[in-house]
């Protein structure tokens, strides 16, 4: 079973806009759309706003529900004037678990990843001030088939994953009834459909036991999401995620004891395609690694295990990222 924890303390986007934008946006209108509420049709909204708003759900329920992302605390910046910073906690786990012998050349997996999500933004500088509180929650089901060949120099997964999400949005703006703001503003439940292909690449490049990986994932995700009223009609939106990375396994003696802890340091990029581009407003970022190990520490029962720290940056992006990782025997 593979098993990995995303849990972060701090991590900055710069600037994470197309959400915040469509947020102040819907703050902006509001006088606007209460006084058209009765018409209660999808005319209140032009096509660019609604197109906001699918690519604003799209981007946040490819960031939860991909495994290409990792869990942790956003804060993403906005540089549109009266529209304040937005915070994000996101938490995963990613279980994957071996149906059999894990060590034959074929072995079929079997995945279940929990998220949540929480966004909030507090406008008081806006006209009327305003906050948002989004609340999502999913759990993802996936299968896959992991192929080793070369004595495990090369291994091929490719996997499929189904993940339901609830997505709920809670506008407050001051001086307005939040029931009749609820009655304009649907609320979200998507179904996301995640095939993807894996490739990695291990072979030994030291005689010390230096292991050189490089690794590469394409996920394709598809989100076909119902909205709570008919103001923003049921929408289907894709994006194509591309992962890759180059790391490097050295083992290290410590206390005399060799080959007891494995250090990993690793440089990858992250592209991104359609409406999760859209919705991010950023084609890509880059992630620097490091990872330290253990494949003896409880060896009766993991694998591996291990803790990360992430450094992530782009024009955009800054930040932070750490988690904890294990492969269960």
């Amino acid at each position: 079973m593979n098993l990995t924890l995303c849990v972060s303390p701090h991590r900055v986007l710069r600037p994470f806009c197309n959400p915040t934008r469509f947020f102040a946006a819907m703050v902006a209108l509001m006088p606007l759309l209460l006084g058209r509420a009765s018409a209660q049709t999808e005319q209140l909204f032009d096509q660019d706003a609604r197109k906001s708003y699918q690519a604003a759900t799209n981007a946040l329920v490819s960031l939860a529900s991909d495994d290409s992302f990792s869990g942790g605390i956003y804060k993403l910046k906005s540089d549109d004037a009266g529209s304040s910073d937005a915070d994000i906690d996101l938490f995963k786990v990613i279980g994957e678990f071996p149906i059999g012998d894990s060590n034959l050349q074929f072995v079929p997996l079997l995945a279940i990843t929990p998220s949540y999500l929480k966004l909030e933004q507090d406008s008081r500088e806006s006209i009327p001030p305003a906050n948002l509180e989004l609340v999502s929650w999913g759990i993802g089901l996936g299968t896959g088939v992991q192929m080793k060949f070369f004595d495990n120099l090369l291994q091929l997964t490719p996997r499929f994953k189904a993940e339901y999400s609830e997505l709920d949005y809670d506008f407050g703006v001051s001086g307005v009834d939040d029931a009749l703001i609820d009655q304009i503003i649907p609320d979200v439940n998507t179904w996301s459909y995640i095939p993807s292909l894996e490739a990695l690449v291990q072979p030994e490049v030291a005689d010390d036991g230096g292991v050189l990986l490089v690794r590469s994932k394409l996920s394709y995700v598809y989100v076909n999401a119902s909205t709570s009223n008919s103001n923003i009609s049921s929408f289907s939106s894709d994006s194509w995620v591309a992962r890759n990375q180059i790391a490097y396994e050295q083992p290290l003696s410590i206390f005399e004891t060799k080959n007891n802890f494995i250090v990993r340091p690793g440089i990858g990029r992250v592209d991104l395609h359609g409406a999760a581009r859209d919705g991010f407003e950023f084609n890509n970022f880059y992630e620097f690694s490091m990872d330290l190990l253990s494949r003896e520490i409880a060896s009766d029962y993991f694998q591996e295990i291990g803790l990360g720290a992430t450094y992530v940056h782009e024009q955009e992006i800054q930040g932070w990222r750490f988690g904890v990782f294990g492969s269960l025997n």
